[in-house]
């Protein structure tokens, strides 16, 4: 049977029955982005109706109104007994009805985390840290440079500054510690370390080096991974934890590890420069073109957008400029349109589509009426079969292959050319167009197929001709040959160039 012994007295042991040792575990660690968005929530402070309070020794009427968050006047008016006469004169003991307050309105923020697998030099970003039994412990990390010599020498520290604008490589935080922030989420975190830190240092020398290591290694990046530590911070030495480090099947070079992480996928961090051009979009920029959408669609296209534009080389600052000027009036100020409004009067049938001139009695059928709406599914399938690659009638291709997206893809064809730029640039999207047509109707979908559109027609080269109207129009005649909003999209593109700053940008 073991034996139990006291440290503190090696003279006493008891022999015991077997026991189950449960050991602490570091799970994960990974870099990360964080999303801040604003809940309305209800109130906690709202009281019930009719509430009662009783008053105590030292109490007046305007002491009561503070504690209780309300006024005296209302007081006043919502107890019988009392009034403006006679409220200094409260007696010990005495009841006193409250007014009926209806729980307030308030807006709370929520905290979210999405696993990054690229960051720029001297960028904000995160650190996750998973455990299990360590809340209200110490957790550290080190930054540190992964294959070959990067920023750094391989295997050595980089310097990291923390969210309190100190440089070090070795940054520290409480396990559960976000669950004392005011966050709506907070108590999801109780048992991860936090870091919110950004790859820098204060030193101008070292940063230029480190800048110009990344500007001549392959492709631009080096590669990072997360050193975890717990056990060996003053006052946890002895503790036994068990790390689950992910480092090419817990090793690095042949060295057993298990407080080491690449991430959460098996894949090296890339670092890369900071500039304008490899910089995440933000909302604000967004807000400056789409001026009346709301948070949660400028949010999701920003998001969309900052996961795939270096996939689709959509990455200079005159590219993103043409880009956004072109999606501005496809889309609105509002972000709203995601499919082709088919809603047709029986005489714009007639008017706008060959099929029902040819067809009259099928408009008055299917046309917006006095006598019924416009079946926009019917006039799908009839105003766009077999044209541009779709089938008949039948076959349903007009409705599913309708003009959809940021930019408005209309017809098989075109759908089947997006589809394989998005499979070929973007494999892992999860977003496939032909086999699920709705795929479009997604915030991501709809980026995607406008992506896809714009790097299958060469729009990113017409994009680095310039920024002159000509060179808006030649971008536009593409997209949109017989449009009439050519002089409405060179507009957009004087607003985009402003936001991404086009004069300052040195690529």
């Amino acid at each position: 049977m073991p034996t139990l012994k006291f440290k503190d007295f090696p003279n006493i042991f008891k022999s015991i029955r077997a026991i189950k040792i449960v050991r602490p575990q570091v799970t994960k660690a990974y870099f990360a982005e964080a999303t801040i968005e604003e809940v309305e929530v209800e109130s906690e402070s709202g009281a019930e109706d009719n509430e009662k309070y009783v008053v105590e020794s030292g109490d007046t009427l305007g002491g009561i109104a503070t504690k209780k968050g309300t006024t005296v006047a209302a007081i006043i008016e919502s107890d019988p007994i009392i009034t403006t006469a006679n409220q200094n004169s409260l007696s010990i003991g005495q009841e006193i009805i409250l007014p009926s307050t209806v729980p307030a309105k308030e807006k709370k923020q929520k905290i979210t985390f999405k696993k990054a697998d690229t960051g720029n030099l001297g960028k904000e970003i995160y650190v996750i840290v998973e455990t299990k039994l360590l809340q209200g412990k110490t957790m550290a990390i080190n930054v540190r440079q992964g294959k070959e010599k990067g920023i750094e020498e391989q295997d050595e520290n980089v310097m990291l500054k923390d969210d309190q604008g100190n440089y070090n490589t070795m940054v520290k935080t409480t396990i559960g510690g976000m669950c004392e922030t005011e966050y709506l989420n907070k108590d999801d975190f109780t048992d991860q370390a936090i870091f919110k830190i950004s790859i820098d240092t204060s030193n101008d020398d070292k940063k230029e080096a480190w800048t110009k290591a990344l500007e001549d290694a392959t492709d631009k990046k080096t590669l990072l991974y997360i050193l975890a530590d717990a056990h060996t911070l003053e006052g946890q030495t002895e503790l036994n934890i068990q790390y689950l480090g992910d480092t090419e099947e817990g090793e690095i070079r042949g060295e057993k590890i298990t407080n080491r992480w690449l991430d959460t996928d098996g894949q090296w961090f890339e670092l890369k420069n900071e500039n304008c051009c490899t910089s995440y979009i933000t909302s604000d920029q967004l807000k400056e073109i789409f001026t009346t959408a709301t948070d949660d669609r400028v949010n999701e296209l920003r998001d969309e957008f900052n996961n795939a534009f270096d996939k689709f080389s959509i990455n200079t600052c005159l590219r993103r400029a043409h880009f956004f000027a072109q999606i501005r009036e496809e889309v609105g100020a509002n972000i709203s349109t995601f499919s082709e409004n088919l809603n047709y009067s029986v005489q714009s049938l007639k008017d706008t589509f060959s099929y029902f001139r040819n067809n009259p009695e099928e408009a008055e059928l299917y046309g917006r009426s006095d006598e019924h709406p416009a079946d926009q599914e019917a006039i799908g399938n009839r105003a766009y079969a077999n044209r541009l690659g779709n089938g008949d009638i039948a076959s349903g291709d007009g409705w599913n292959y309708r003009g959809k997206g940021y930019i408005q893809l209309t017809g098989r064809t075109n759908y089947e050319a997006v589809n394989e730029e998005i499979e070929s640039n973007y494999p892992d999207s999860n977003i496939n167009i032909i086999d699920n047509p709705d795929d479009i109707l997604t915030a991501r979908g709809a980026l995607l197929s406008a992506m896809g559109y714009w790097t299958d027609n060469n729009l990113n080269n017409l994009a680095d001709n310039g920024s002159e109207d000509s060179h808006v129009n030649a971008i536009t005649a593409v997209i949109n040959l017989y449009t009439e909003s050519y002089s409405q999209r060179r507009e957009h593109f004087g607003t985009t160039s402003e936001t991404f700053k086009i004069t300052e940008c040195n690529n």
